[in-house]
């Protein structure tokens, strides 16, 4: 197997485990750094290293909290509260002081006689640590899928683009006559040295991503109920649902199911993220070029994998 065959396969392997929750964040940060290497990044392969480190203290940290609150919950006799709370002798402020000390006790992941500490340091803590995992979480999920798309397509990312926007471009105005200004606007607004105008093009593609439901798969104020057997929203803000929904129904691949309805959860959501920022007056959502064509690319290499369901 050669370098850049065994990048992407390890690429995919950790966009798999990531979409799955199979591995613990430490690994996943580790199997990046390898992939890093493989690519003669250093740079990126240190980061992805020093994250290893940081992640081991964070989920032992939440592991540890976790098992300790499950234990909590074990250790409250719900029947003797229950039982005594109905009988006469009942000391409500009695019970109250018992149940904050063992709160106090069973809360702290240092230990089970930690009674002085305040709980709500571990609480905050906690808070802190699940919001750095979820941060370093995407940061490796993008890095994987911007060396898959580069390995499975082409060595240029330019060429990549070009393939489908190609594609696109001579597609997608077959069956959304009006995509074509927006088509032409993006391609515009890459070209463009002006930072809001880069905003503009992303803007552009989420707009274009509604479009593209809305003709595949119509709006309705009725929930679906989706292969997970849960209802799943399909009104007019919920493209990225409509869209999963006519992947569902269209292709009975597994695999590309997987991979495409992952992407479009992704690229959807930060889209959304980069729209609602804007609306709350943040100048500054697309910082650089080269961000604003990777949610490009994202959007066309997605578009032009579901039309091809239509060949």
């Amino acid at each position: 197997m050669n370098n850049s065959l065994e990048a992407k396969n390890l690429a995919h392997n950790i966009l798999i485990d990531i979409e799955n929750n199979k591995k613990d964040l430490h690994l996943l940060a580790l199997q990046t750094a390898r992939l890093a290497l493989m690519l003669n990044n250093q740079e990126e392969s240190k980061k992805f290293s020093d994250y290893a480190k940081e992640s081991g203290s964070i989920e032992a940290f939440l592991n540890s909290y976790g098992l300790l609150m499950h234990e909590l919950v074990k250790s409250v006799d719900l029947d003797s509260i229950y039982t005594t709370a109905n009988s006469e002798s009942y000391d409500y402020h009695e019970h109250a002081k018992k149940y904050k000390q063992l709160v106090q006790i069973a809360i702290s992941p240092k230990g089970w006689i930690d009674t002085k500490k305040d709980p709500k340091e571990d609480i905050a803590q906690y808070n802190r640590y699940k919001k750095r995992k979820s941060d370093i979480n995407s940061t490796i999920y993008e890095y994987a899928m911007n060396v898959y798309y580069q390995l499975n397509f082409s060595e240029n990312v330019s060429g990549i683009f070009d393939v489908y926007r190609n594609i696109v471009d001579n597609k997608l105005p077959s069956i959304m006559p009006n995509s074509r200004e927006k088509l032409d606007s993006i391609t515009k607004n890459l070209q463009s040295q002006n930072q809001e105008d880069w905003s503009n093009a992303v803007h552009t593609c989420r707009k274009l991503l509604q479009d593209f439901a809305d003709e595949l798969y119509p709006p309705s104020n009725i929930p679906v109920i989706g292969k997970d057997g849960k209802p799943h929203e399909i009104n007019k803000e919920s493209y990225i649902n409509r869209l999963i929904q006519y992947i569902e129904n269209y292709t009975s691949s597994d695999k590309f199911k997987q991979i495409t309805n992952s992407n479009i959860k992704y690229i959807g959501e930060r889209l959304d993220a980069v729209y609602e920022a804007a609306n709350k007056g943040s100048h500054e959502t697309i910082a650089t070029l080269g961000e604003a064509r990777r949610y490009v690319i994202y959007t066309y290499l997605f578009i032009g994998d579901v039309l091809s369901l239509t060949e």
